[in-house]
């Protein structure tokens, strides 16, 4: 998008307000109104697609105009006044200028996205220093809802999708702590409200850089919001694929994770350390979102847990992990194995423990259980039952009593590790009842 690093880039030479003496709020009002004039000018004067100079003329009024309204707004909260008596904000609103400046701006062909850009930047100031009082003014929040509509389904440069990114999570932030205000993002389209917040952030949750980390933030937000109110709730679990968005991102992490550990040169090597998480291609990845999905399953309203885990359980572990465990190659083994290990390590949420028990306890491949598999092979050779050993360690380290019955208490049912003298007081006299109950 060479077009819009040459605006941002060819700015006019103009002097920023660094303190309070360099101007009066007068002059401050004054100059505000004044440029505001300026880019009306332009907006008239054109009447069929703008030029590149009258795109770089209304960026540079309107990055002058941020620059005032944010003195101003400072200027009220030093003095303890109330940010809604600033009389650049109230112009702001009383002119109508975001609407107007929205409207202009989705007729600039090429250049939408250099004024989009602007109007992020703006929104973004005025609510990090208003927090939640301009989200009452309708002058403020309908132009910012139908800018954040414009963006959906948009492909943006990185520069517009992180102030979009840092936007959309400041206003999640904005609702967990003004629950009232959740109803305003809420959009009827097609018989469903739409919640265009987390409807934006979704595209972006396996991003790997800095706007990937914000966004799962921001979801992470969202997810908390669905557990106070439940419509937001009821969207997440019935009107978006978060669920299968997350689950399928898991399994097409796992797929690019190396089949076999050829980088490990550690002797009795048996489990993956945190320096081989940040070494090996793919993992630090697949970790980062195993982690989130935790998270999720941590702070979620129960109806997107539930979902979440079933699709978790016949998305990722069913159809990638099971036969991931199940290749033939002995090498190919080993590293599905302890990827396996990794994953009981790595999850804590009790949801997602069950789904990974009940994937290793019920689900049948050619007549066996998995757990039954991985005790065989603790008797193959030396590197598969290293790893193998370490998944049984981090199982009894879950304390699960499901578990414990299936590795230990069932074996000693019989009871014929004991004397017999010992084994008649142990045994129950009630045929109906389990010996290992006894213990």
């Amino acid at each position: 998008m060479e077009w819009l690093n040459s605006i941002l880039q060819n700015k006019n030479q103009r002097a920023i307000i660094n303190s309070e003496e360099e101007c009066d709020p007068q002059a401050c009002y004054d100059s505000f109104k004044e440029h505001w004039q300026q880019a009306l000018k332009i907006f008239n004067r054109v009447q069929q697609l703008p030029s590149h100079d009258d795109v770089l003329g209304v960026v540079n009024h309107l990055e002058q105009m941020v620059t005032l309204l944010l003195y101003d707004l400072k200027r009220h909260d030093r003095l303890c006044m109330s940010v809604s008596s600033s009389r650049c904000l109230e112009y702001l609103l009383t002119e109508n200028i975001l609407d107007r400046l929205f409207e202009w701006s989705i007729r600039s062909g090429r250049y939408t996205n250099a004024v989009r850009c602007e109007q992020l930047k703006l929104y973004e100031m005025l609510i990090s220093q208003s927090r939640h009082v301009l989200l009452v003014h309708e002058p403020f929040l309908r132009p910012m809802i139908k800018l954040l509509n414009s963006c959906e389904g948009e492909v943006f440069s990185k520069e517009v999708e992180k102030l979009l990114v840092d936007l959309l999570n400041q206003l999640s932030a904005l609702l967990m702590q003004n629950m009232e205000f959740i109803e305003l993002f809420f959009q009827e389209e097609r018989n469903v409200s739409k919640f265009i917040i987390f409807s934006l952030l979704i595209p972006f949750v396996h991003r790997e850089d800095s706007i990937g980390m914000r966004v799962r933030d921001a979801l992470l937000l969202c997810m908390s919001l669905s557990k106070k109110n439940k419509k937001v709730a009821i969207y997440i679990a019935e009107h978006s694929n978060f669920s299968v968005l997350v689950a399928s991102g898991l399994s097409g992490l796992y797929s690019v994770l190396p089949n076999v550990l050829n980088d490990i040169f550690v002797p009795d090597w048996h489990r993956f350390t945190p320096d081989d998480v940040n070494e090996i291609k793919g993992l630090l990845t697949f970790v980062t979102s195993l982690e989130f999905s935790n998270a999720v399953a941590q702070v979620a309203h129960p109806i997107i847990r539930q979902q979440f885990q079933e699709f978790l359980y016949r998305g990722f572990l069913i159809p990638v992990l099971g036969p991931a465990l199940l290749q033939t190659n002995v090498q190919e083994q080993v590293a599905a194995t302890a990827y396996l290990e990794l994953i009981l390590r790595t999850v804590t949420q009790p949801g997602l423990l069950h789904s990974l028990l009940q994937f290793l306890l019920k689900v049948d491949y050619d007549g066996q259980k998995l757990l039954n598999i991985l005790i065989q092979r603790m008797n193959s050779e030396r590197q598969l039952c290293l790893v193998s050993l370490a998944v049984f360690e981090s199982i009894i380290d879950l304390d699960c009593e499901d578990l414990m019955l299936e590795l230990v208490f069932k074996h000693l049912q019989p009871c014929l590790h004991l004397m017999v003298a010992q084994r008649k007081v142990a045994l129950p006299l009630d045929l109906h009842c389990q010996s290992f109950k006894s213990f």
